[in-house]
């Protein structure tokens, strides 16, 4: 199971399950990299905002979609961010976004 975790909160031992890739398009980090305080450290100064990471104590946790909270998500994030996104890669950060959102709505 994958969870989208901000750079501040990352903690040394957890692993990427997705690459970490510059608006250029370069991998920084590749997926399974085992994160160590100097990796954490870089990020920050690459300003990095999030990083996908593998939990395994999500693994059993199973998130039933629903479109009116997917719908309220997306309202909420897209109030507060005022961006379109230009291309696939920023899509792909939207959607991110939206999920994590939509995380965070489940929560409360």
């Amino acid at each position: 199971m994958q969870e989208i975790i901000l750079i501040e909160n990352l903690v040394e031992g957890m692993v990427l399950d997705e690459p970490i890739i510059s608006n250029f398009g370069q991998v920084l980090l590749g997926k399974g990299t085992v994160l160590t305080p100097k990796i954490i450290n870089n990020l920050k100064s690459w300003n990095i905002p999030l990083a996908v990471i593998f939990s395994k104590e999500n693994e059993c946790e199973e998130i039933v979609f629903n479109d009116e909270i997917i719908s309220l998500a997306k309202k909420q994030l897209t109030e507060r961010m005022k961006w379109i996104p230009r291309n696939g890669f920023e899509e792909e950060i939207i959607q991110m976004g939206i999920f994590h959102k939509y995380k965070t709505i489940l929560r409360k």
